[in-house]
């Protein structure tokens, strides 16, 4: 549930974003020609990429170039509030402010990984989101000319932060979108949380074409495949560690214990724990 949405426009376009919601709740954010830094005020976020998943809580931010991304906020114990900010950086406005700098910042080199990178509590960026925080509470001082010094101040301030090479060779493909092949995609998300139709959206395709395209490769329905792949991962982690059933369950993509528990029993005729015992006795 969205509690409060706040928004800062520049010539037209969504730059500086406040949202506040109650968790649980996701959205999806398809970005074809621009850019994001998403920062954490409060909370929990699962954020999922083409190849990647992040978790990010207070104070984390996170770098993400075009592509398309899930995000799923989670409570933290009995505080259910999850607060961020996302700037939005535009290729094309991006061109215009760093018009005579563009050169010396190599927005646009050749593409490199990853598709989008952690930054942790660095001051610099944090005290740059304390004054967003303000401009925010006072919306009427905010104009075209204050965004545009803003976008230019936290681009320059990524460049002095922590992880000064990283975020340099990341911002030399900051536009560049790298296209990963269909089986990439499946392959990096296979025990994520996320259903069918988020991963048709990861592969930026319609879900029809995308259940086509995985019967083809992998000659079973995504829902079947997906489901065996992660049985097939829990049982290995029941049979040969101690990690608490619960984790196990989460860590393989499942929703929910229960669910897990039904759907373990289905494939190997006894409840997870009933499974782990016999495996222990036949030791």
């Amino acid at each position: 549930m969205i509690l409060k949405y706040q928004n800062l426009n520049f010539k037209n376009k969504t730059i500086f974003v406040k949202a506040k919601v109650k968790a649980p709740f996701k959205f999806s954010a398809k970005m074809e020609d621009e850019a994001c830094l998403y920062y954490i005020l409060n909370g929990k976020a699962s954020i999922y990429s083409q190849n990647k998943k992040f978790t990010a809580t207070s104070d984390d931010g996170l770098l993400m170039e075009c592509g398309n991304y899930i995000n799923k906020y989670s409570p933290i114990g009995e505080d259910y509030i999850c607060e961020a900010i996302g700037i939005h950086l535009h290729k094309d406005i991006i061109n215009e402010i760093f018009s005579t700098e563009i050169d010396q910042l190599h927005f646009f080199g050749p593409k490199v990984n990853p598709q989008l990178i952690k930054i942790g509590s660095d001051l610099l960026i944090k005290q740059f989101i304390e004054s967003m925080n303000f401009y925010f509470e006072n919306p009427e001082l905010v104009n075209d000319q204050l965004i545009n010094i803003k976008i230019k101040e936290l681009i320059l301030l990524l460049t002095k932060t922590n992880d000064l090479e990283m975020i340099n060779t990341f911002l030399s493909s900051l536009f560049t979108p790298l296209n990963y092949n269909f089986r990439s995609v499946v392959e990096s998300n296979l025990y994520n949380n996320i259903n069918v139709a988020e991963l048709s959206f990861l592969c930026n395709m319609s879900l029809s074409s995308f259940k086509r395209e995985f019967k083809k490769l992998y000659t079973r329905s995504p829902g079947q495949y997906l489901k065996s792949k992660r049985l097939e991962r829990a049982e290995l982690l029941i049979s040969n560690t101690d990690k608490r059933i619960t984790d196990i369950c989460f860590e393989c993509g499942f929703t929910s214990p229960s669910h897990f528990s039904r759907c373990f029993q289905k494939q190997f005729g006894k409840s997870p724990q009933e499974y782990r015992l016999t495996k222990m006795a036949s030791f």
